[in-house]
């Protein structure tokens, strides 16, 4: 699941199914891409001949890079849209799901997590593009 309008790439299309049946919260990351994927999308869409998808990706990529600044690094996910809000939401319970009655959760907290990995799997994508292209 690709952006065509930014390049990014849905990170967890299936969200809100609980964790287990019959868990107590059901959670989702709908609508971001985490940048820790990045390099096994990259490889894969690289592989299977979608260049032009790999290139757009990698455009994505590097526009989060240009707005690296003191203070601002890197987030380990984002919306497809680049933007960096992803503040996690409790919206109104659904009647019926997997048997019992939720709170369903959009969003992530976790994105503001400084986590200092995500940097070499950026690298990482960048070294596939360059050395498949």
């Amino acid at each position: 699941m690709i952006s065509e309008a930014h390049g990014s790439i849905v990170a967890a299309p299936t969200f809100g199914l609980p964790e287990r049946i019959a868990a107590a919260r059901a959670t989702g990351t709908i609508a971001t891409h985490g940048i820790r994927d990045a390099s096994f999308t990259l490889y894969a869409l690289m592989r299977l001949g979608y260049r032009d998808e790999a290139r757009a990706f990698l455009h994505w990529m590097e526009a989060r890079c240009r707005e690296l600044r003191p203070g601002c690094p890197l987030q380990i996910m984002y919306r497809l849209d680049g933007s960096h809000e992803l503040p996690e939401k409790q919206l109104a319970p659904l009647r019926r799901l997997y048997e019992v009655v939720l709170p369903m959760r959009i969003g992530n907290a976790a994105s503001n997590q400084l986590q200092l990995d995500v940097y070499g799997e950026m690298m990482d994508a960048v070294y596939i593009f360059d050395r498949h292209e």
